[in-house]
C-alpha cells in the first residue's frame, strides 16, 4: 500500500536507514474486519531462515515432537471482555481494563473456539538504533500459528492477572530476561489494539482469536544476538531470529506466510511506535 510504504520511507529516513528497492509487489492487509484465513500453515522455516534461526529445541519443525502436547495449557482461564465499539483491528486510544471486562472467564480452548474477546501482551525487542528486532519462532504445539515467526515475546493475560505483570513474566519465561521491572514495562507501552484473526491448524482445528493486545517496544543496547535469549522451558519457544526492521515490515505488508499475519492498523502503529520513540532509549532501554 502506498500510504504504508511512504510512512515507512519517511520514518526510516529520519532514522538514517535506507529502504532498499524490491521487485515484489506489496499487497496491503485489510484495514478492518477479521483477517480470515482458511488455513493456518505450520510455518516450517525455509532453508535460509533455518540458517539464521537459533533453535531452542532440537525438533522445532516437528509437530510430532513430545513438546507439542505441553506447549500451552488449554485449560488456562482467561477473563472475557466486551467487544470493541471502535471496530475490529482498530487502535484504542484509551483502554479501561476494568470497564471492558464482562465479568466472565473461560478456558483457552473455548475462548479460541468461540471467539471471545480476551487480553494479551506483545513485547517487541528492538535495537536502540532501530535497525534490527528479535523474532521468535512459535512452538509446534501452539493452537494458533504453530512454527510461525512472531513478535519477540507474547502471552495471554490469565484471569485476575495484571497486564504489565504478565509482560514481565513472559519476558522471563520466553526470553530469559529476568531484569525487567514493572516500571520499565510501563514506560515501554506503545499502543493497544483490538485484534481479530481466524484460521485453522492441523492439530487443534479452527480458531477465532480476538484480543485486546497491549503492545510494548523494549529497547536493547548494543547488537541483538539470537543466542543471548533462551526460554525457561524449551516448550515455550522453538527458536529466535534477529531480523532487519524494515524487512519485517515489508514481509508483514505482503503477508509473508512464515510470519503471523498482522492487520494494516497494527503494522502502521508498530512502525510509528518504533521510529517515533526517543532513540536515546530513555526509560525503556534494556541493559541485557
Amino acid at each position: 500500500m502506498i500510504f504504508l510504504s511512504q510512512l515507512m520511507a519517511q520514518l526510516l529516513l529520519r532514522s538514517n536507514i535506507a529502504l532498499t528497492p524490491t521487485a515484489r509487489t506489496l499487497r496491503p492487509l485489510q484495514n478492518s474486519g477479521n483477517l480470515n484465513l482458511p488455513f493456518s500453515p505450520t510455518c516450517l522455516p525455509s532453508n535460509a531462515s533455518r540458517n539464521r534461526l537459533h533453535l531452542s529445541t532440537t525438533s522445532s519443525g516437528d509437530n510430532s515432537s513430545s513438546s507439542s502436547g505441553i506447549a500451552q495449557d488449554l485449560s488456562e482461564m482467561f477473563d472475557l471482555y466486551h467487544p470493541p465499539t471502535s471496530g475490529l483491528n482498530s487502535i484504542i486510544s484509551s483502554f479501561s481494563d476494568s470497564a471492558a471486562k464482562n465479568g466472565q472467564s473461560k478456558s483457552r480452548n473455548l475462548v479460541h473456539k468461540d471467539g471471545d474477546w480476551h487480553r494479551s501482551v506483545h513485547i517487541w525487542v528492538v535495537e536502540q538504533d532501530n535497525k534490527h528486532l528479535l523474532l521468535q519462532r512459535r512452538s509446534p504445539g501452539k493452537d494458533t500459528f504453530p512454527n510461525c515467526l512472531d513478535v519477540s515475546c507474547a502471552g495471554h493475560v490469565t484471569s485476575g492477572d495484571d497486564v504489565d505483570e504478565t509482560a514481565v513474566r513472559e519476558l522471563e519465561e520466553e526470553l530469559g530476561m529476568s531484569d525487567i521491572s514493572i516500571d520499565r514495562i510501563k514506560e515501554a507501552r506503545a499502543f493497544t489494539i483490538a485484534a481479530s484473526i481466524q484460521g485453522q491448524t492441523p492439530s487443534h482445528g479452527e480458531f477465532i482469536c480476538q484480543e485486546y493486545q497491549e503492545v510494548y517496544i523494549l529497547r536493547k543496547k548494543g547488537k541483538l544476538r539470537a543466542t543471548d535469549f533462551a526460554p525457561m522451558m524449551e516448550e515455550e519457544v522453538s527458536g529466535f531470529e534477529v531480523a532487519s526492521v524494515k524487512d519485517v515490515f515489508i514481509r508483514l505488508e505482503r503477508k509473508d506466510e512464515e510470519l503471523v499475519p498482522r492487520s494494516l492498523a497494527y503494522i502502521q502503529a508498530l512502525t510509528a511506535a518504533i521510529f517515533s520513540t526517543n532513540q536515546e532509549g530513555k526509560g525503556n532501554t534494556s541493559k541485557q
